[in-house]
């Protein structure tokens, strides 16, 4: 996974909660969000789930 596929990884956006970061990435056309160096999963039905990478894991690989 690259970091160019991870809404909020490059310009920061802060939010209240999770469920407002994950309506920002999909609105943005997103998949895959950053919320407190944590990378998680959403969908279009609003399910999150956290994919046990963390902003450390990805920047790795750059």
């Amino acid at each position: 996974m690259n970091a160019k596929f991870i809404y909020n990884t490059t310009c920061k956006v802060y939010t209240g909660t999770l469920a407002k970061m994950a309506d920002k990435a999909i609105n943005e056309g997103y998949c895959f969000f950053l919320f407190n160096d944590n990378i998680y999963y959403t969908d279009e039905k609003k399910n999150i789930s956290k994919t046990n990478l963390t902003l450390s894991d990805i920047f790795q690989y750059l």
